[in-house]
């Protein structure tokens, strides 16, 4: 079951390729994939690992610190 629903997602994702495919079809000859399909499941399943890597830890707002405002001197040139 998981391979047919890894190969929709592989067919889906050189569907939607368009105009990059001719890029990524060199890009996985440069990098060393046997065939592209392979380079495409490899794609998809980095995306997959990395998004639930992600840490989910509460966002907490971040206070910022009041600067202070030097006042300039006033200096008259003969002093």
């Amino acid at each position: 079951m998981d391979n047919t629903f890894e190969n929709n997602q592989i067919e889906e994702f050189i569907a939607n390729l368009k105009g990059r495919k001719a890029y990524e079809e060199k890009k996985a000859i440069k990098l060393g994939f046997s065939n592209f399909e392979v380079y495409v499941a490899n794609k998809i399943s980095n995306k997959i690992s990395e998004s639930s890597s992600v840490c989910k830890a509460s966002k907490q707002r971040v206070r910022l610190k009041n600067k202070t405002k030097t006042k300039p001197v006033a200096t008259c040139g003969c002093c």
